[in-house]
């Protein structure tokens, strides 16, 4: 029986070339103003106003706009200061121990003082915002996506809330408001954090390399890894190769190996020599060590995966990991993706991801996706959920 192939052509082009990095996201300016600060990042404009105990959300990629404000709460923002800065953060502390950090993928986690009882109760509203009028809405307990065509804003509780937003939608304007407990915090993102790389878009494309099952068994497969024939038959049709879970000595374990580490490292210098990137098939997700006792994720989850992902970049040589998913936690995920970018360079990310870090298949999180140079979404899903907006955030 031959391989079943199957081709996920996301990019028309040809051959592989370097490609302008895409992930250069940064925090640009931090700048004192008549009332308040403004911090820029690559994707927005935050403008935090202590005596309207507000924050502007400006939206920069794809166009400069408001996009609405966030309430913290009357006096969270008095005695506002930058406490530190650098490219990829700045940390601005104010007198009642709230604490405004704005990252460089464009998101600002606000962050309630454990001495704050009861808690911080945070608004977010599109009402001044004439340009933007959301047409993709989805409010849940763990998460708000609005959206147009252009981008938009999200609001996700770092936290495991326990009753779902206050949330309105009328002539007015979107709102939702989410109380943070003492000690947690909310991140509010701006979307999207960075301009589409359309040149990785127009030379890249994928071929993913689905092997023969033995018995239909998951993961077992008489020949998991593409013969020689193969490489090159389909180097005419992509350039990124895609090898998939089979040819793993085992799943979700700690420095895994390929059952036929000879052949494995043969297809790793062949595909090189044909031009092709190799990403093999990796997963923060099933990673088990990352995992406690009772099913839990481990407070140091991201460093055990990591440690992983940098030995089996070294080990074999590879051209970047395809994720099967990403921690299902939002603020795991979030710091594993921009970590995993950080370890990569200019290698590349695929993820595959259509239920996490949330259990919701049209609740997205922009600011753990935008790290990815490739997203796959869309498993089991019927077309009811595979909506325009959605693909393209």
């Amino acid at each position: 029986m031959r391989h079943a192939l199957a081709l996920l052509v996301l990019f028309p082009g040809a051959a592989t070339a370097a490609v302008e990095w895409p992930f250069d996201m940064r925090v640009e300016r931090v700048d004192e103003v008549a009332d308040g600060f403004r911090v820029t990042t690559t994707g927005a404009g935050f403008e935090l106003r202590p005596s309207e105990s507000r924050i502007l959300l400006v939206q920069r990629s794809g166009g400069r706009r408001v996009l609405g404000g966030v309430e913290p709460g009357r006096g969270t923002l008095a005695g506002l200061r930058v406490a530190a800065q650098d490219d990829q953060h700045a940390v601005l502390a104010s007198d009642s121990g709230v604490r405004f950090e704005v990252t460089c993928d464009s998101v600002l986690r606000v962050t309630c003082p454990p001495e704050l009882v009861p808690g911080l109760v945070v608004e977010a509203r599109t009402g001044e915002a004439p340009d933007f009028r959301p047409e993709y809405v989805r409010s849940t307990r763990e998460g708000t996506l609005l959206l147009d065509e252009r981008g938009g804003l999200g609001v996700y509780p770092l936290f495991a809330a326990e009753a779902n937003p206050r949330f309105s939608d009328g002539p007015e304007g979107c709102g939702v408001q989410v109380r943070v407990p003492p000690g947690e915090a909310l991140a509010v993102c701006v979307c999207p954090p960075r301009p589409y790389n359309w040149q990785q878009h127009r030379e890249e494309r994928i071929v993913h390399q689905f092997p023969e099952l033995a018995a239909g068994v998951p993961g077992d497969s008489p020949r998991p890894l593409p013969t020689d024939e193969e490489l090159v038959a389909w180097r005419k049709l992509g350039n990124i190769l895609v090898l998939h879970l089979e040819f793993w000595d085992g799943f979700g374990i700690q420095h895994i190996k390929p059952r036929d580490p000879a052949r494995f490292r043969q297809v790793v210098s062949l595909a090189h020599e044909l031009g092709y990137q190799v990403l093999p098939y990796s997963s923060t997700y099933y990673y088990t060590p990352a995992v406690a006792p009772g099913g839990k994720l481990r407070d140091d989850a991201v460093d055990l995966y990591l440690a992983e992902a940098e030995w089996l970049l070294n080990e074999y040589d590879v051209d970047g990991l395809y994720w099967d998913g990403v921690f299902a936690d939002v603020g795991k995920a979030w710091e594993c993706a921009r970590r995993m970018r950080q370890l990569l360079g200019s290698k590349r990310l695929y993820v595959h991801c259509t239920t996490m870090p949330l259990w919701d298949p049209d609740l997205p999180v922009p600011f753990v996706d935008t790290w990815a140079d490739y997203l796959l979404r869309g498993e089991g899903l019927g077309r009811e959920h595979i909506d325009p907006i959605y693909l393209r955030y």
